[in-house]
């Protein structure tokens, strides 16, 4: 994880007030070179990951990822370029929030490539948009960071409350 990724989701975690009694599952938690874990030391920070290992509490896909649900927020960082059906992991991502949830995706538009384990593509802020919205998403905004080495697309978004049918 680099330095713009850190300060980016240190802003969205002041702005959203997420530090504290929230309930927070970070999708592609695996600690490589850093983790977003310190921003949220008064709420239950969930790690998920595709396989075991640092800071890893649930494996995408297990029984116990199935069963989370009722996150005030979901946020992964430098992630989605590694995810090959990235509508799927956003579908999944969408049912484990309670509505009006946070949605926080930051992901790169440019730069090196590099895997871990693969590779699938940059985003630019519309394709990133488009995605977020498919899912069900209310897209709160979507920009990039020009100061940053990957230029990251930072994408907030909140869970859409159901709406109510009226009979009559």
């Amino acid at each position: 994880m680099h330095n713009a990724s850190m300060v980016a989701m240190r802003q969205i975690v002041e702005d959203y007030d997420l530090a504290d009694g929230k309930v927070v599952v970070d999708v592609g938690s695996y600690d490589y070179n850093g983790t977003y874990r310190p921003l949220f030391p008064g709420s239950r920070y969930i790690g998920a990951d595709i396989m075991a290992g640092p800071n890893v509490d649930v494996i995408v896909g297990s029984p116990e990822w199935d069963a989370l649900g009722g996150a005030d927020a979901v946020i992964s960082g430098q992630t989605f370029e590694h995810v090959e059906d990235d509508s799927t992991l956003l579908g999944q991502m969408h049912s484990i929030l309670k509505p009006g949830g946070l949605l926080c995706v930051i992901t790169p538009s440019t730069g090196p490539v590099h895997d871990a384990p693969k590779w699938y593509r940059h985003y630019t802020a519309e394709s990133l948009s488009g995605i977020v919205r498919d899912a069900g998403f209310e897209v709160l905004y979507c920009t990039i960071d020009p100061g940053a080495e990957f230029h990251d697309v930072c994408c907030v978004a909140k869970k859409m409350e159901r709406k109510k049918a009226i009979y009559g």
